[in-house]
């Protein structure tokens, strides 16, 4: 499938520098608020639910080319990247588009479970009808990496560690928490400037979570 894709997709890569201070907060009362019930969202469902709304508002991405024509999808089911034993799966959280953040939660730690062999099976839907692809590298340490895209989708979102350093804001020297992600993009699809643009619109997302909510 990877040999395809890089075969097949003319690949290329744009990378944010995202601000994730006001997001990491935000997850912080979120999930105190959210103790009494059991839940708890993590870094990677933000991402996910950054990630849809840039897909409600640039529904190009959330498409696939097929001969000389993209088609579009009328739902967004965005993959996970799980590393198994016996090697890398992307099954996808299906309609992501109806669901809150919570839901997101809920969908993905399921959808790990099962993964893994743990109550259940995944579907053959859950397992080839994914529209867009996510991979998070975080847990590993890693900065800034650029993945491959899961054919026949138009892109995938890899995102590396949040880590604190100094930033300036507002002319000041101050302490952010900083996260990398690099789009890589079917140039079929859209080019650079159309990339940059919904990858623009998943980090404001990001670096003004309250829009998470909407």
């Amino acid at each position: 499938m990877t040999v395809r894709s890089k075969t097949e997709a003319p690949h290329y890569y744009v990378t944010h520098e995202i601000d994730m201070s006001a997001a990491m907060t935000f997850r912080k009362q979120l999930n105190e608020a959210l103790a009494e019930v059991g839940d708890r969202v993590s870094v990677n469902d933000l991402i996910l639910k950054a990630l849809a709304n840039a897909l409600t508002k640039y529904p190009k991405w959330n498409s696939f080319f097929d001969g000389d024509r993209l088609i579009g999808h009328s739902s967004i089911n965005l993959g996970v990247a799980i590393a198994l034993a016996e090697g890398l799966i992307v099954p996808a959280v299906m309609n992501v588009q109806n669901m809150s953040l919570v839901e997101i939660s809920r969908a993905v730690r399921d959808l790990g479970k099962r993964a893994r062999g743990e109550g259940g099976n995944l579907t053959q839907a859950e397992l080839t009808q994914g529209t867009f692809g996510t991979s998070n590298l975080g847990m590993f340490g890693t900065d800034t990496f650029s993945a491959i895209i899961v054919p026949p989708n138009a892109g995938i979102m890899a995102v590396g560690v949040v880590k604190e350093r100094p930033i300036v804001r507002d002319g000041e020297i101050v302490v952010g928490s900083i996260m990398n992600a690099t789009m890589s993009a079917d140039h079929r699809v859209g080019d650079g400037a159309e990339a940059a643009v919904f990858l623009g619109e998943f980090q404001k997302n990001l670096e003004n979570p309250t829009r998470l909510m909407l």
